[in-house]
């Protein structure tokens, strides 16, 4: 399932010590900061071969939103 994938994915990308949901955001995770965001999106364009925009970018500030993000470019 891509919901879970991406819960783990996010959460080895950003060496986490809590649990990853579909229901996390930024604000949940202390190493999800400015710096680790940077990281989180050049990983996420890595593993996915998609560009984001800065926009998009900057949407994604959720588990929620970066899932919707992935399947919309997926399509």
């Amino acid at each position: 399932m891509l919901t879970d994938e991406i819960c783990d994915f996010i959460k080895r990308t950003l060496e986490a010590e809590c649990d990853i949901t579909i229901r996390t955001s930024m604000e949940d995770v202390g190493e999800w900061d400015s710096f680790g965001h940077i990281v989180l999106m050049g990983a996420i364009e890595n593993r996915y071969n998609i560009k984001l925009s800065f926009d998009e970018m900057m949407e994604m500030n959720s588990v929620a939103n970066i899932l919707e993000i992935i399947k919309q470019r997926q399509v």
